[in-house]
């Protein structure tokens, strides 16, 4: 399986650290920001000290990045969302179960891809760390109140001195409760350049081989990390 997404190692470090985040209730410096913009600045906020106080565990045992999403970030991932726009016309030709399968398929290869990436050099994950202070920078935000669907905007600058634009993609439920759907980096939409790589897949192969190419993809990707250790 072709992975289109962030060609770029620096994008792709870059990528897997927004990716990679975690969540804790909103301080009272972040109140005054619109409701989507306070939990975002939260996440990645949380996230970097996460990474700092556990990096000895993340170097002796990567598995626990995958620990710190399944506990913190998969429940403000909208995966469903991201399965379906991802998928497109085939998302409604399938049925349930492939829905679920591809979503579950999916998640995972988006924790292993981006897990391995964070691994393949430790200094990349240091130096990140170590600028975390003055990494990102928000865009105001203007939110309606029956606003569904926005995209916070921020700048990140990496370590190299390069700035990159980068925007959260969110989408209120029907609870009201604010979830990320996509990731979109220099323009690059994850959703967009996935939709590429799988459609094209799916309209060669079927959806079902598809499925089949990303457990084992998954499979692979969990063996590499293994090796990083």
């Amino acid at each position: 399986m072709s992975i289109l997404f962030l060609k770029s190692s620096a994008k792709t470090l870059l990528l897997s650290l927004m990716l990679f985040t975690c969540y804790s209730p909103l301080t009272h410096a972040e109140a005054a920001d619109p409701e989507p913009l306070a939990i975002i600045k939260n996440i990645v906020s949380s996230i970097l000290e996460t990474m700092k106080q556990q990096r000895q565990e993340i170097m002796a045992d990567p598995q626990t990045l995958y620990q710190i999403t399944d506990q913190h970030l998969v429940p403000h991932v909208d995966i469903t969302t991201m399965s379906r726009l991802v998928l497109a016309q085939h998302w409604r030709a399938a049925n349930d179960a492939h829905r679920q399968r591809f979503a579950t398929e999916f998640l995972l290869l988006l924790q292993r891809f981006y897990v391995n990436a964070l691994m393949e050099n430790p200094q990349n994950i240091d130096a990140i760390l170590n600028a975390a202070d003055s990494l990102i920078s928000y865009k105001p935000l203007q939110i309606q109140e029956d606003s569904r669907d926005l995209t916070i905007r921020a700048d990140v600058k990496l370590p190299s001195g390069m700035i990159v634009p980068v925007g959260f993609s969110m989408l209120r439920d029907k609870a009201g409760v604010w979830k990320i759907y996509d990731v979109v980096v220099e323009g690059g939409s994850l959703i967009i350049n996935y939709r590429a790589s799988f459609g094209s897949e799916i309209q060669r192969d079927g959806l079902e081989a598809t499925l089949k190419r990303m457990q084992a993809t998954n499979v692979e990707l969990l063996q590499k990390q293994a090796q990083l250790q």
